[in-house]
C-alpha cells in the first residue's frame, strides 16, 4: 500500500487542483450569464420602448453567450 500511497499523491493533487480550476471557472459562468440576462433585457427595452438600437450592446450579449458554452462544456 505504501507504493500506490506515493503513486496516487500527486495525481491527488493534480485532481484537487482541477477542481479548484472547475469551481471558479463554474463560478465565473454562472456570474456572465446573469450579467447576459441583465444585458439582453437593457437591450430588448432600449429597442421596444425607447426605439433606440446598439449594435455593440447585441454583439456583446451573443459573444458572451458563446464564452458560457464554451467555457461551461
Amino acid at each position: 500500500m505504501l507504493i500506490l500511497d506515493i503513486l496516487f499523491k500527486p495525481l491527488n493533487y493534480l485532481s484537487k487542483i482541477v477542481d479548484s480550476i472547475n469551481h471558479l471557472v463554474g463560478i465565473a459562468v454562472a456570474w456572465l450569464t446573469v450579467l447576459m440576462v441583465i444585458n439582453v433585457f437593457i437591450v430588448v427595452v432600449l429597442r421596444y420602448v425607447f426605439s433606440i438600437g446598439f449594435v455593440w450592446l447585441q454583439e456583446l450579449y451573443v459573444w458572451s453567450h458563446a464564452a458560457v458554452f464554451l467555457l461551461g462544456a
